[in-house]
């Protein structure tokens, strides 16, 4: 246990001199949900994820809308909306669901369908 604390804390120190792509500081988005959660309190860790979590969902809803007013009106697309919605209804689902939970086994197969149909479109 100390060596793994040992070495968590050297990837802190170290994780201040990482430049994400953002040009943001720190490891955060580089490593991710796992490593945060051994620097925050496990409210606050869930307080974050779940904001992450409502500002992606947040964020598939807009480029949906997008896609959708883009394509609204031309005949040629005019089975676009549907399955747009969709998509974006199965990416916030998979946005949710953790790579653990049994639903994930469901909605993974109906997002990667759904994404093919758009292409194929």
């Amino acid at each position: 246990m100390r060596a793994c604390s040992e070495t968590f804390e050297e990837a802190l120190e170290l994780g201040k001199y990482v430049k994400h792509a953002s040009g943001h500081d720190g490891v955060d988005e580089l490593w991710g949900e796992p490593f945060k959660v051994f620097t925050l309190s496990i409210e606050d860790y869930h307080a974050s994820r779940y904001i992450k979590i409502a500002q992606t969902m947040r964020a598939i809803d807009g480029i949906a809308e997008a896609i959708v007013n883009t394509f609204a009106g031309q005949e040629a697309f005019d089975r676009v909306e549907k399955i747009v919605w969709d998509y974006a209804r199965a990416a916030c689902e998979e946005t949710e669901i953790m790579k653990s939970d049994l639903d994930f086994f469901q909605n993974w197969p109906e997002f990667v369908s759904l994404g093919e149909k758009l292409q194929s479109l």
